[in-house]
């Protein structure tokens, strides 16, 4: 039986034929604002489950980041949004780059493509929306950020590209996804 089924059934018939029935009217009011909300399922945010600190805002879909999947205007893709700004950083500065994608366990790896882009923490364990990693970047050449996530026993899943480091004379910066 559904929230709503047993809100019907509680509230069925003249409310006011009995004492003690418009309280129960003002409950069923409440109970079908408030208590039928349906249950944290897979595509729920867990606050701070999978991020070395906790999101205020997380999200529960990765069209939900400031760069959502490009699926190439069809329904497939693989679902991973990213959160990251744009903006200009001097070499040795950090920024952090947001993973939004469902994961129902194991964990999210991330590292960068050549060592002087540097990836913290390189783990997060699921389940969780949001894996929240900061990056620092050195001079060197434009690169990225290559992604896992690996099953419960750490066993290779799915990789992926994250966006890309471009890097110029003065510093970096995030962009598009590589492909």
């Amino acid at each position: 039986m559904t929230c709503i089924d047993a809100v019907a059934k509680l509230c069925e018939g003249d409310p006011m034929s009995r004492p003690g029935r418009p309280l129960v009217v003002v409950a069923c009011a409440l109970v079908a604002l408030v208590g039928c909300q349906e249950p944290d399922g897979p595509g729920a945010a867990t606050p701070g489950a999978s991020t070395p600190d906790a999101t205020t805002a997380a999200a529960t879909s990765a069209d939900d980041c400031n760069h959502p999947p490009d699926t190439g205007g069809g329904d497939g893709g693989l679902g991973a949004g990213f959160d990251y700004t744009e903006e200009h950083h001097d070499f040795g500065d950090s920024a952090t780059v947001t993973l939004c994608m469902t994961v129902p366990g194991g964990a999210v790896r991330a590292a960068g493509s050549a060592a002087h882009v540097v990836v913290t923490p390189q783990s997060l364990p699921g389940p969780g929306t949001r894996f929240t990693f900061t990056v620092t970047v050195s001079p060197g050449p434009s690169g990225g950020l290559d992604l896992e996530v690996v099953d419960d026993d750490g066993d290779p899943g799915i990789t992926f590209h994250g966006p890309a480091v471009q890097t110029d004379d003065s510093g970096w910066y995030l962009g598009a996804a590589r492909g």
